[in-house]
């Protein structure tokens, strides 16, 4: 018997005009869910980094409520990457960080980001302000939907960024030399991220 975990399905672009698409997005149609509001990630894992082998997430959210998810490995189809996600709000953001630590996990990575949600049709649409750049997420339940609300917003389908924002940062480091620890701001305030350093084009030039 198959476990029946919800599944997560999203497509993730690198913007250059973030005002730009927050007009398309509004001219389409789209209602905004929540204002802009900070996130701060912590990532956790064991000391041997199991979760981080078997391509897995454990993370501990606050924006505007305090969230705990897991993740599995991501399968991508189409662009598109789909995978388990188990997600669901805590009340005490401290109290969770503690427990993980009481089970064995430390924190292994912090990023921070900026991040609008709207709805668009069947969709989600999140645009995140990263010290790697600006983005934009399409999550939704099927592909079509996720591919009609691209085309609205005039993104490349075949320029999607097909990493995580941790694989990404992983990335630019390794492509610049650096050996930052974490993504936040105050460790980027100095510095300017191209797109060729994670490999990417710009979504919404089209």
């Amino acid at each position: 018997m198959q476990n029946e975990y919800p599944q997560e399905m999203e497509g993730k672009w690198l913007i250059r005009d973030r005002d730009a698409l927050v007009r398309r997005v509004e001219a389409a149609g789209g209602v905004r869910l929540h204002e802009r509001v900070l996130e701060m990630n912590l990532r956790f894992d064991d000391a041997e980094n199991l979760l981080q082998s078997r391509l897995q997430v454990l993370r501990l959210r606050m924006d505007h409520q305090a969230r705990m998810t897991f993740k599995g490995p991501a399968d991508y189809q189409d662009g598109v990457s789909r995978r388990t996600e188990i997600e669901f709000t805590v009340s005490d953001f401290t109290a969770a960080r503690h427990l993980l630590e009481a089970l064995g996990y430390s924190v292994c990575f912090t990023y921070e980001k900026y991040r609008t949600e709207y709805r668009l049709g069947g969709c989600v649409i999140m645009l995140d302000e990263l010290p790697l750049g600006h983005f934009v997420e399409i999550e939704g339940n099927k592909l079509e939907e996720i591919k009609t609300a691209a085309d609205l917003l005039h993104l490349n389908w075949h320029a999607q960024a097909q990493l995580s924002y941790t694989a990404l940062f992983t990335l630019y480091n390794q492509k610049t030399g650096r050996e930052l620890r974490d993504l936040t701001f105050k460790a980027f305030s100095s510095l300017v991220v191209e797109p060729h350093q994670l490999e990417l084009e710009y979504g919404d030039e089209v």
